[in-house]
């Protein structure tokens, strides 16, 4: 994943490690952070394993439905 230094994109990329953030937010920072990663295929590798891991670990439908019932259960016992 290749996303712009803004919004709530630098949080998602640190705390998955699953991409790269460009240096600005032009078209030709885009372009230059694709290159750079196509030409480093360790850090593919390794931000592409980072990126399922995450996924699995944390975003699959089962880890969000229990989240979803931690929130109303929290609701609840209030």
């Amino acid at each position: 994943m290749i996303q712009p230094p803004h919004a709530a994109f630098p949080e998602i990329i640190e705390a998955t490690g699953g991409g790269v953030m460009t240096a600005g937010l032009s078209k030709d920072d885009l372009a230059e952070s694709i290159d750079s990663l196509l030409k480093d295929k360790t850090r593919l590798k390794q931000t592409s394993d980072a990126a399922i891991r995450s996924v699995n670990q944390s975003h699959q439908s089962i880890h969000m439905a229990k989240r979803v019932l931690e929130v109303y259960q929290s609701v609840l016992d209030a």
